[in-house]
């Protein structure tokens, strides 16, 4: 096979790599059984050693949407970042989405962190996948701040969350007493999640930035790869 040939089969491989990537399935308790989890993984992960866990929302059909948008390609080869897609749909009704308990969530992203070594969390959610990253956000400062654990996330972006302002108030407090960065995603037209709904939490959360696309409904857009490269960027 001519060189040329060998480096095209090379440069197929990666894009299938980049695109699909490593394919595992953790076994999380003998109650919730196990989740599969798709890892995208740049060439490098280089010297930030960020790794986001991406939850998508409750549409099957829609499950994939990270690793199939241009979001995912920006983000591992621009800037670097590692993904982590689990996929609630893959294990029992248990932690299915719309059936998982906030608890039974948290155990499931704990053990997914316990995975990885030396690295630095962020987690994203997606409308339903938002809510319960909300709520993961407050249990792992809550851990972190009376047992103290380090083994937390150090940022949240969340995109058309569903459901946040059912939070209470005093739930969202704990985001802005401990300066926790946070960024939310949307389209003004989504009808699924009320934009005006989302801007008053700009007064329960300080450290907010909020970010919009005019149009596209409750979807991921190719603009917001840019705002979440761009928001890490100055986290760490």
């Amino acid at each position: 096979m001519k060189l040329a040939d060998m480096s095209l089969v090379y440069l197929s491989l990666y894009l299938l790599i980049s695109v699909y990537g490593e394919e595992l399935v953790l076994p999380i308790s003998n109650s919730l059984g196990s989740i599969r989890l798709n890892i995208l993984s740049p060439p490098n992960l280089g010297r930030s050693r960020i790794s986001i866990i991406a939850i998508h929302g409750m549409n099957p059909m829609l499950k994939d949407e990270y690793r199939t948008s241009f979001l995912s390609q920006t983000l591992l080869n621009k800037y670097k970042y590692q993904l982590i897609l689990p996929d609630f749909h893959s294990g029992g009704e248990e932690i299915a989405p719309g059936k998982c308990s906030y608890e039974d969530f948290n155990i499931i992203v704990e053990k997914i962190m316990s995975q990885f070594q030396d690295r630095k969390f962020v987690l994203m959610g997606k409308s339903w996948g938002g809510n319960m990253s909300v709520n993961f956000a407050v249990h792992s400062l809550t851990m972190r701040r009376s047992l103290g654990n380090n083994k937390s996330i150090d940022a949240l972006i969340l995109i058309a969350p569903a459901g946040v302002n059912d939070f209470p108030h005093h739930t969202l407090k704990v985001l802005n007493d401990n300066v926790f960065h946070t960024l939310l995603l949307y389209a003004k037209d989504d009808k699924v999640v009320s934009s005006s709904d989302i801007l008053m939490k700009e007064l329960d959360i300080s450290h907010l930035t909020v970010r919009t696309v005019e149009t596209g409904k409750h979807r991921i857009f190719e603009e917001y790869a840019e705002m979440i490269g761009n928001f890490i960027s100055k986290v760490y």
